[in-house]
């Protein structure tokens, strides 16, 4: 593997090029972003009252030209729409961005994948100032295969960690390694896991450990967890999650992990907790059928947070929420239904706050990147940490 820190890019600034309804005010809850056209929402962080977005849009209104002129977006607003900063390239630079992480020190760390017409598809990672948004550095991850970064992660040391995957040429065989950047033109590589399938999950789990879910579309067929030593344990009878997909993982305790999937066959999204022996116990699921997309879950407190895209008989392409408390039972939900829909990308939770963030498809002529803040009610004893 070939790594370096290059150039960093030239951003410009662009003031006032966010679009908000109601003259920067949220509509319907929501706070929107449109910088271009064909916005693209791919992840948020939070950091008090500030909300970190990082997305891309296309720089023309024809998303079906067969080079799409695609521009990275980040900003920092407030809660309630106003733009701190905001870095908008001023040409295409074929970056989307996809995960956010933030360090002790306020500085953003974001992961995305460049792919343009002139290079194959490049992994990168820049290094950003919260308050101002300025650019400390930028770094290509690049290889002899094309790959994607799928997770970022700060340790309890303050370094920045990634995940990456590539699949093998001609093989149709995805691997997946961990990578720790000190930012002093070192990488440190862990090395490549392979196996037949898709990824339909890869994410830190904590420092020294992170996950991967694989297999046919759709369908879970390999549950891995691999830690700092590259020694990887894989999960077997998976028989109990009926042909569901796992979509994402959370650790509410030491050697505690929950598995949140989308559902098939008529069955909606589902919350599955690993026992002893790595038995694989289901919680809880849900009745929301036809769903569509991922499931997201978060720890709320004692509760878990389970986030998707469904249709139900009353609403269209809408956003659920369900909470769960201790003895997984529901304790609040909530559909986010708008005149438009609403496709989520990413949750977080701050406090009694939860975000959720997605893609408003406003018309034929493009979308805007939104997020919904939801203040969690106090009936639902979740037992929130000061």
């Amino acid at each position: 593997m070939r790594n370096g820190l290059f150039l960093i890019l030239a951003i410009t600034l662009l003031a006032a090029s966010c679009h908000f309804f109601d003259d920067g005010q949220p509509i319907e809850g929501f706070v929107t972003l449109k910088p271009g056209h064909f916005c693209q929402l791919g992840a948020i962080a939070i950091n008090g009252d500030t909300v970190f977005v990082a997305g891309s849009y296309l720089a023309d209104d024809d998303p079906n030209s067969e080079i799409k002129a695609v521009h990275s977006y980040l900003t920092a607003i407030k809660a309630n729409g106003e733009v701190i900063w905001e870095l908008n390239p001023n040409k295409p630079d074929y970056t989307r961005w996809i995960k956010v992480a933030i360090d002790h020190k306020g500085n953003i760390f974001v992961i995305g994948n460049t792919n343009s017409p002139l290079n194959k598809l490049v992994a990168s990672l820049v290094n950003l100032n919260s308050s101002t948004g300025k650019v400390n550095e930028r770094i290509w991850v690049e290889d002899s295969l094309p790959h994607q970064m799928a997770d970022v992660w700060i340790t309890s040391l303050g370094q920045v960690a990634f995940l990456r995957t590539k699949e093998l040429k001609g093989s149709g065989m995805p691997c997946i390694n961990k990578q720790l950047e000190l930012f002093d033109g070192i990488t440190i590589p862990h090395r490549d896991f392979c196996v037949n399938g898709s990824i339909s999950c890869a994410k830190f789990v904590n420092d020294t450990l992170y996950f991967s879910a694989w297999g046919r579309p759709g369908t879970t067929d390999y549950l891995y967890f691999i830690n700092n030593k590259d020694s990887l344990k894989q999960l077997d009878n998976l028989e109990a999650l009926n042909g569901s997909m796992v979509n994402d993982i959370a650790s509410p305790y030491h050697n505690t992990f929950l598995l949140a999937t989308t559902g098939k066959n008529g069955q909606g999204p589902c919350m599955y907790q690993l026992g002893d022996n790595d038995s694989i116990i289901k919680n809880i699921c849900l009745n929301y059928w036809p769903m569509h997309g991922s499931t997201h879950i978060e720890m709320i407190g004692d509760c878990k947070l389970l986030a998707f895209n469904a249709t139900d008989s009353t609403n269209g392409n809408a956003v659920h929420l369900v909470v769960i408390n201790s003895t997984n039972e529901i304790a609040y939900e909530e559909t986010i239904a708008s005149n438009v829909p609403f496709n989520l990308s990413d949750v977080a939770v701050s406090q009694s706050k939860i975000y959720l963030a997605g893609t408003l498809e406003t018309d034929e002529k493009g979308s805007e990147m939104a997020i919904k803040i939801i203040s969690l009610p106090p009936n639902t004893l979740c037992n929130l940490k000061n």
